[in-house]
């Protein structure tokens, strides 16, 4: 079964070296797209559905966590590849599949499409369908926080959710 993916990637050297390793491994992957705007990708993504997503992170306009974000579910893996070790954690926070740092190896490619194929199952889609309902399950009769509590320069705060009207970012700050 050919399997379609899409590649994100502000760079075009470096879509033209995943798509030649991709090739080469021999996989049933085609690259159905390529972009170097996250913003084109995403209503490419919600009409056309690709079974996987390669993306770098660090890009203009719209970096590869955002694009994830907007992504309307999180049933397509997303694979990020980037030259940034230091983003690991943060990407398997966000339910990366996978994580590639450039210029991509082959064999760890081949590692890719192994988990990528593992989360094809059948079986381990019903298991995250059934996490997916369970944590919504729970999380409906749980209490939505009314105060938040805030750390000021000189003291702790606790703030009524209701009365902030808007957060603006003041360098490593936020002024509410």
């Amino acid at each position: 079964m050919i399997r379609k993916l899409i590649i994100i990637d502000d760079n075009p050297s470096d879509i033209e070296h995943l798509e030649q390793q991709i090739a080469a491994t021999g996989a049933d992957w085609i690259v159905g797209a390529t972009f170097c705007c996250p913003k084109e990708a995403l209503g490419y993504v919600k009409e056309h559905k690709p079974d996987l997503i390669f993306s770098d992170i660090h890009m203009p306009h719209m970096d590869g966590f955002a694009f994830l974000a907007q992504l309307p579910r999180f049933d397509i893996p997303v694979v990020f590849v980037t030259t940034h070790e230091e983003d690991a954690l943060r990407a398997f926070a966000t339910a990366a599949m996978d994580f590639l740092i450039k210029p991509v190896e082959q064999s760890r490619l081949i590692q890719t499409f192994e988990k990528i194929r593992y989360f094809n199952q059948d079986t381990f889609r019903q298991q995250f369908e059934v996490l997916q309902q369970t944590l919504q399950e729970l999380l409906k009769d749980r209490p939505q926080p009314s105060r938040i509590v805030v750390n000021s320069q000189q003291t702790v705060e606790v703030l009524d959710i209701q009365e902030i009207t808007h957060c603006e970012a003041n360098g490593a700050y936020t002024t509410i």
